[in-house]
């Protein structure tokens, strides 16, 4: 596991508006060194001073690398709206998610198109499930006419234009579709690609291979995505690329495009794993990871830290891990 061995550059940053308060309680520049354990395989794990960890008085869940902008953004579960960091550590507010529902405002996955949309899945908790675009105007389209029942989690659009959802039916099954969103009418439609999931949450696309995280059996597979698109199939079918024990819980996913996934779990660990399943585990000793980004020319992984009980184990926060050059 991971010990904090020092701790500098305390600040504070406050950023207020009419209706919220959000306070970036503290940068910190941690140094992590890493220890074994008979458990743990930690012989790829990170030992980097420079590894950034800001803690703050919001929500976070998905998140977004823009590496246009050289920003980062985020959803934010308190406030119902994604927001902005700068390099600075500068916090804003940056677009409404529009009206909350009933059973709350939690959303997942964060992904910006290129026409500069946000697109994000409300997870609903079984009422009211949809999908958000947030448009460059900042308006916000809830699509209707999808099953309300179904939680949501995973979002991302292949190269080709497709967009995919992962999600789950509490007490039932899993799956991923295929979304097909009428941005003109703001409805959309699912088709199933893949059904018995347990509760697939992370995915990404590689190539034409689809790659899927189940965190209850702990199983990462891959999917032929041209054959799932034309003929739909079960879980079975895929091939299972590594196994992680119930206890890790694994969530978002992303890809580098062509070499490696990235995720992080429950068990506050972060992983790096090969697309023909080698697993390297990046740092430990972290709250429950949620989102994950990545800043490819900057050679950063930008995650989510979720606190389980902000009075007693602390804030919520966005750690930043540097990943050293490219081999």
């Amino acid at each position: 596991m991971m010990r904090l061995s020092a701790i500098s550059l305390k600040h504070r940053f406050h950023l207020f508006r009419p209706g919220l308060t959000l306070l970036l309680s503290s940068v910190l520049l941690l140094g992590l060194s890493a220890c074994s354990s008979d458990d743990d395989d930690d012989s790829g794990m990170l030992d980097d001073a420079a590894t950034l960890r800001h803690e703050l008085a919001a929500d976070p869940n998905g998140i977004w690398w823009d590496a246009r902008e050289a920003t980062l953004y985020a959803t934010d579960n308190d406030s119902n709206q994604i927001l902005q960091f700068a390099e600075d550590g500068s916090l804003t507010p940056f677009a409404s998610l529009g009206p909350v529902p009933e059973a709350g405002a939690d959303v997942s996955q964060l992904f910006r198109d290129a026409d500069g949309s946000f697109w994000t899945p409300r997870f609903g908790f079984g009422t009211a499930g949809t999908v958000l675009q947030i448009k460059p105007d900042r308006s916000v389209v809830a699509y209707s006419e999808l099953d309300a029942e179904r939680r949501r989690i995973g979002l991302t659009r292949t190269t080709e234009g497709e967009w995919l959802v992962s999600w789950f039916v509490r007490g039932g099954t899993g799956g991923v579709s295929r979304l097909i969103p009428d941005t003109v009418a703001g409805t959309a439609v699912e088709i199933d690609l893949i059904v018995g999931f347990y509760k697939p949450t992370g995915i990404a696309v590689v190539g034409r291979t689809l790659y899927v995280n189940d965190q209850g059996p702990g199983e990462l597979r891959s999917f032929d995505l041209d054959a799932v698109l034309g003929a739909p199939t079960t879980v079975e079918s895929g091939t299972v690329l590594t196994k992680f024990t119930e206890d890790e819980s694994t969530d978002l996913m992303i890809s580098d495009g062509d070499a490696n996934l990235y995720f992080g779990s429950r068990a506050g660990k972060l992983f790096q794993v090969a697309l023909d399943g080698m697993v390297t585990p990046l740092m430990s000793g972290l709250k429950q990871i949620r989102g994950v980004a990545l800043d490819s020319a900057g050679r950063r992984l930008l995650a989510v830290e979720h606190s389980p009980d902000t009075e007693t184990e602390g804030p919520h926060g966005i750690v930043i891990v540097p990943l050293g050059e490219e081999p």
